[in-house]
């Protein structure tokens, strides 16, 4: 009976149960981690675009363009929410002169 209790407290025999538990712990956290990444792929999927409304009917109904020149613009304005929204917000000489300075500034103008 002596000889049991010397060998259970032994080292090796403690390292083989630790070895044993940080596999389970390993395996435990990488289960962890791909249903974490299973989520965030999901919520990124669902995440509704926020586009106001009327931007595509602004912008194209904004005189002076070409439509070519006119396409480029909400495409930006789409990429950018704050600059869309902003857009959207401006009094119609505004809007024209944005789209005037940004067409210009990417050779469409």
């Amino acid at each position: 009976m002596a000889e049991t209790r010397t060998m259970a407290m032994q080292p090796s025999n403690l390292r083989g149960g630790e070895r044993k538990r940080g596999d389970e712990e390993v395996l435990v956290f990488t289960s962890m981690t791909e249903a974490m990444r299973e989520v965030a792929a999901a919520i990124r999927e669902n995440t509704p675009v926020d586009v106001h409304p009327g931007l595509y009917t602004i912008v194209m109904d904004t005189d002076g363009f070409s439509l070519e020149a006119k396409m480029v613009a909400p495409s930006h304005l789409l990429d950018n929410k704050a600059q869309g929204l902003g857009h959207v917000g401006m009094a119609e000489d505004h809007q024209k002169l944005w789209m005037r300075t940004f067409l210009a500034k990417h050779y469409y103008v």
